[in-house]
């Protein structure tokens, strides 16, 4: 992780007022490529984990972490990342679709086959790290937020430059691998809800959400989430300085210029007070 990376995540943390530093996380193939800093649990202290306890000491203790076939506690991580078989008419897959969260076994068999999964190979080993101390190349970046308020400006920064609405899809377990595996794949932001393991195991607060950007987004996006809010805030200013309040329940408010001219052109009443201009927000 390059210095910039690392300074682009303290821009986006100050701007929104994160708690946690973003998470960087790759999937290489071999122990030989797990960085010196991170922590490895089988290996160092002959210990197991599953993968959202280790997401909550990344979060909670700033350290990294590796995560090989050898360390996974949990069984759906074991199959997304592609360390055991999965394959329909297996007793494997019968136990599996059983115990899936879903009353009908033919659903819930269909369920499995969408799971997020890479190829089989025993040796993805799993790196996750704080961005800061990050030692490999990271593919996606985690950004745990604490509320709405700061999700809603990180998708106002990807809309800014993409133009496009986020397009996620909510399951209410396996946070583990949707919130890594489909960006990985399919190099688009995702949304995830933390599952029932990272709040019951991992600790995470029950107002928590997870946005995940591929790496290639990941500095734009702190750039551009930091100056929404930063505009935001500015326009909640008073002349002396202090701050409107956060809820005025008043009518014929204040508006952005452009709304008074399209009230003008389609015949509505334009001689509103003006908020602000498309000047305002060069």
């Amino acid at each position: 992780m390059n210095k910039e990376h690392a300074g682009r995540a303290q821009v986006l943390m100050d701007g929104l007022t994160m708690s946690h530093t973003p998470i960087a996380v790759a999937v290489v193939q071999g122990v030989d490529k797990i960085p010196k800093n991170c922590y490895r649990p089988f290996k160092q202290d002959g210990v197991h984990y599953a993968m959202c306890q280790l997401m909550s000491m990344v979060k909670e203790k700033h350290i990294a972490v590796a995560l090989s076939k050898e360390d996974q506690w949990c069984w759906k991580p074991l199959i997304g990342f592609g360390h055991v078989d999965m394959e329909p008419g297996t007793r494997e897959f019968d136990i599996g679709i059983r115990n899936n969260g879903i009353a009908d076994l033919a659903a819930s068999a269909e369920n499995f086959k969408e799971l997020p999964k890479l190829s089989r190979n025993d040796e993805n080993v799993v790196l996750i790290s704080p961005v800061d101390i990050c030692e490999f190349d990271p593919d996606v970046v985690l950004m745990y937020c604490d509320n709405l308020r700061q999700l809603r400006w990180m998708i106002g920064a990807i809309k800014l430059r993409s133009g496009q609405r986020l397009a996620t899809e909510l399951d209410y377990i396996d946070s583990c691998l949707w919130s890594t595996i489909p960006t990985m794949k399919t190099r688009r932001p995702w949304v995830t809800i933390p599952d029932p393991g990272e709040e019951t195991r991992g600790a995470c607060p029950m107002n928590e959400i997870i946005l995940t950007v591929p790496i290639e987004m990941f500095d734009q996006l702190c750039i551009d989430a930091a100056m929404k809010i930063d505009n935001h805030n500015r326009r909640l200013k008073n002349p002396d300085g202090t701050y409107k309040m956060a809820c005025e329940m008043v009518p014929d408010f204040p508006r952005p210029k452009f709304y008074n001219e399209l009230y003008e052109i389609w015949g509505l009443d334009s001689n509103g007070k003006v908020a602000w201009s498309e000047r305002d927000r060069e």
